[in-house]
């Protein structure tokens, strides 16, 4: 994002980055794991406690925070380039939200990991 901000057209292709991304593997993957997340955090009755929050957190941190916060800002700002209407102040408000958001969604997936290691018995 940094590289980004520091380029005159950032914001579309920033746009051009996330219509790439959104493919069907891209999909499979985020969707799979978000469902196989929540069913183990949930309903699994076999595993320790810590596993189970690891997947609530990952569940949470990964996909509600990318549904609910990173998705929208997404929409917002294609929608800006696409209409090319308050493209610099959506992209401004963009740099700031996206990477809070994302590093939300970073720092779940660590501590997910994490929590999820202290339930291997090695």
């Amino acid at each position: 994002m940094p590289a980004l901000k520091e380029v005159k057209n950032g914001a579309a292709i920033m746009v051009k980055i996330n219509k790439v991304i959104l493919n069907a593997v891209f999909k499979i993957i985020f969707i799979f794991s978000a469902i196989s997340s929540a069913y183990l955090g949930l309903f699994a009755s076999d595993i320790d406690l810590a596993y189970r929050v690891a997947c609530v957190i990952f569940f949470i941190g990964t996909f509600v925070v990318t549904i609910f916060r990173n998705v929208p800002l997404n929409e917002r700002l294609k929608n800006a380039v696409d209409e090319q209407e308050d493209v610099n102040e959506t992209w401004r408000l963009y740099l700031v939200s996206w990477v809070k958001w994302n590093h939300v969604r970073t720092a779940s997936a660590i501590l997910a990991v994490l929590l999820a290691s202290f339930s291997i018995h090695w």
